[in-house]
């Protein structure tokens, strides 16, 4: 992966950070913790009446949540990787030593 390339992925892992970090953020993923609690709680308690389709739309929404979660709370650690891979790509385009 080209410089420009990795710089364009670590702006927007940073963006995505400063957006899990903000109030904003931070009401998002307690609402998606909420939300992933109660399919949970519908496909443990309900599964029996459910139907096909029902289970299905649970499932692809709590799939959906977890990975919005999983994009908030990793995206520190993305920030992390972005920028060890962008000082190493530099490096070896010669634009630092």
């Amino acid at each position: 992966m080209s410089s420009k390339e990795i710089k364009k992925e670590l702006d927007r892992v940073k963006s995505i950070t400063v957006l899990a970090n903000s109030d904003g953020g931070k009401i998002l993923i307690v609402s998606f913790h909420k939300d992933i609690i109660n399919n949970i709680d519908k496909l443990a308690y309900n599964y029996a009446e459910l139907t096909h389709i029902e289970m299905i739309t649970i499932c692809a929404n709590l799939r959906t949540k977890l990975e919005l979660l999983r994009t908030f709370n990793n995206s520190k650690k993305n920030k992390e990787i972005a920028e060890k891979d962008l000082e190493e790509a530099l490096k070896e385009e010669g634009l630092v030593s």
